[in-house]
């Protein structure tokens, strides 16, 4: 995708766009830049008109020789700012012929075709890098996450094509076996780097707030290389004191800085005193 045009979504201002250009995609679009483009493509912009206004980028939106838009793939970073308005021009995507901006496939609801000619045209495919449904913030609940969004993408996108499938959405991050990989891989290059080693790991200790994302991922995760996870729930985020989670850590703690000496003397690399005697 390096070489093509993405839509990426999430972040404010221009943070996202500067993301995606220093992974190296060559050719970013934002919301902001459809909308200031064509303000008429979510009828409902005017509280926000003024940020995609600001930070939309309409001059540099790549037309392709037949004059029209075409993503090639949509990446969600972090949660959507403006859902109303990115769900729309999702569904726009979802729905269009080969991924261009303003069409609608011919194939849509043909019943002679798999999922009744959705998603059949060439299509972009979708990529959310978290699954989370909520997340914590200074609110005294958990307010909605990039899982949330998917979720509603998902109901919109059923009731708008009668119960078909969406099918070309794919979901990295937590607890998805990726990011362990991907985290237990970038512990043994600096295990070496640092100890010039050969980069075996004894314990890996995973520390969440979420047990349904954090501590899953790190139960379920057999590691190729021998090295053994341990989870790790804190009870300063998602995961609320004296609540039953639903995935059982190997251990609970109050913060960050508990879970850190539990997992020091769990692997009797500190003698903490009389602590360890309560954390056990």
């Amino acid at each position: 995708l390096a070489d093509k045009r993405i839509l990426v979504l999430g972040g404010v201002g221009n943070q996202i766009r500067e993301v995606a250009r220093s992974y190296g995609f060559g050719h970013v679009l934002t919301s902001s830049d459809i909308c200031k483009a064509d303000q008429a493509v979510y009828p409902h912009i005017e509280m926000t008109l003024d940020h995609h206004l600001e930070h939309g980028n309409s001059g540099g939106i790549w037309w392709g020789p037949d004059g029209k838009i075409k993503i090639s793939a949509i990446l969600v970073w972090s949660s959507p700012r403006d859902w109303g308005l990115d769900l729309q021009i999702i569904m726009d995507l979802l729905l269009s012929e080969k991924g261009h901006l303003g069409t609608v496939s011919p194939m849509n609801g043909d019943e002679n075709l798999p999922n009744r000619g959705y998603l059949q045209d060439e299509q972009p495919t979708i990529h959310f890098c978290n699954p989370d449904l909520t997340w914590a913030t200074s609110h005294p609940h958990p307010r909605a996450a990039q899982g949330s969004f998917r979720a509603a993408l998902e109901g919109i996108f059923s009731a708008r094509t009668g119960g078909a499938k969406l099918l070309n959405c794919r979901t990295v991050g937590k607890p998805s076996e990726e990011t362990y990989i991907f985290g237990e891989k970038a512990l043994m290059e600096w295990e070496k780097a640092l100890n010039g080693g050969d980069g075996k790991i004894g314990t890996v200790y995973m520390v969440g707030d979420n047990p349904a994302s954090d501590i899953q991922g790190a139960n379920n995760f057999t590691s190729k290389h021998g090295t053994e996870w341990k989870s790790i729930l804190v009870e300063s985020g998602v995961h609320v004191a004296g609540g039953e989670p639903a995935h059982t850590p190997n251990a609970i703690m109050k913060g960050v800085k508990e879970a850190v000496e539990w997992a020091l003397w769990d692997s009797k690399m500190s003698d903490l005193g009389p602590i360890s005697e309560e954390l056990s």
